[in-house]
């Protein structure tokens, strides 16, 4: 989780999220970073096993939605535009499908908590599933673990932001169990979601990487502004070396970066 983190404060990461993640034996004290908040479920009689860091810089405030669900592997949060260029709530959804570590409780995640979850407006879910399902693995003839799981994606309108069949954990040739899913109204919002080529983690879990670009055309004129500067006055060499030192960024403003 430390290499993780180091890797996305160099790139600018925004949300950074964890599922099977490591807690303390008081159940409650998980590592912690210089440069990010770290949001963990207010369920602690048990472990918790999903942890999101935010970046402390970030322009993107969030809020933690336990009203929604309180469950040791799922964490739920609301991401917001400090700037407003986008106005709407994104609602991010981390799971963790398995079962409690509780006696006489065999229901996982999926079971226990997703049925009560109404989907957002803008809604995107990832997840460590532990299902196996044709929609993401042309392999599975029967699926396992998936039947809630598809009913609820199908009844909000999910679409699947993972390319079928492509390996994103280093068990077996069936490990395609780290999905990413988003509604459908965002989906064309949803930019470069790939599997991370660097190696910066020793996990046979792949590390995921998209991006959310919140302006597109949500940006309203502000009659305020305009005419508010004088042109003939501008350095024009200077500011296209300004362009170019700025287009060779790995972050954009207009961008939420998500691992």
């Amino acid at each position: 989780m430390h290499t993780c983190l180091e890797y996305d404060i160099e790139n600018q990461i925004d949300y950074i999220l964890f599922q099977k993640s490591w807690f303390a034996k008081d159940n409650i004290t998980t590592i912690s970073h210089f440069a990010y908040y770290c949001i963990v479920s207010e369920y602690q009689n048990i472990i918790s096993r999903v942890v999101i860091f935010v970046r402390k810089q970030s322009r993107y405030q969030f809020c933690l939605r336990s009203d929604i669900c309180s469950d040791n592997d799922l964490l739920i949060i609301d991401i917001i535009d400090k700037i407003k260029s986008f106005t709407e709530t994104i609602q991010l959804i981390n799971i963790y499908n398995k079962k409690l570590l509780i006696e006489n409780n065999n229901k996982r995640t999926i079971e226990r908590c997703l049925h009560i979850i109404i989907s957002a407006k803008y809604t995107i879910i990832c997840e460590d599933m532990n299902a196996h399902h044709s929609w993401w693995n042309s392999k599975i003839t029967n699926s396992i673990r998936a039947t809630e799981l598809i009913n609820w994606l199908e009844k909000y309108d999910f679409e699947l932001l993972n390319k079928s069949d492509i390996l994103t954990c280093s068990r077996s040739s069936n490990s395609i169990i780290d999905l990413t899913f988003a509604i459908k109204e965002l989906n064309n919002m949803i930019l470069n979601w790939k599997i991370n080529e660097d190696k910066v983690s020793d996990s046979d879990h792949e590390l995921i990487l998209f991006s959310i670009n919140i302006d597109s055309d949500n940006l309203i004129e502000n009659s305020i502004y305009n005419s508010q500067y004088n042109f003939e006055k501008a350095d024009w060499k200077i500011f296209a070396e300004k362009l170019i030192l700025q287009s060779n960024k790995k972050e954009f403003a207009s961008q939420i970066n998500i691992l």
